[in-house]
């Protein structure tokens, strides 16, 4: 199986993959690491990359899959600020707080009767 097939699979078809001993959580991390390296620049997506984070995490969730667990660990992405990962001010969604940089003014009447 190529690696840029490992991208686009989803999640129950890869643990059946990994049932069968023919990828791990490791080589997908990998080939999703791979093509954001190349794809990126072109698309800018995103702005901060963690992957040391993302391969300890695949290497956990690999020792734990070759343990016999049945169901790979659930990960969820937390929209809160922390100390070890902080939003760069310049990258955080705005608020309401926080005056928009893009202004619309619409019309509430037709054109000629302001």
């Amino acid at each position: 199986m190529s690696d840029e097939r490992l991208c686009w699979l989803p999640a129950t078809t890869l643990s059946e993959i990994y049932r069968r001993k023919e990828a791990s959580p490791v080589d997908v991390v990998e080939a999703v690491l791979d093509r954001l390296e190349r794809v990126n620049p072109a698309i800018n997506a995103f702005v901060t990359v963690r992957a040391d984070q993302a391969r300890q995490a695949a290497r956990r969730a690999q020792e734990q899959f070759a343990q016999g667990t049945d169901e790979l660990p659930r990960f969820t992405a937390s929209r809160s600020r922390s100390k070890t990962s902080p939003i760069p001010p310049e990258s955080a969604p705005p608020t309401a707080a926080s005056p928009s940089r893009i202004t619309c003014r619409t019309r509430t009447r037709p054109p000629g009767r302001e």
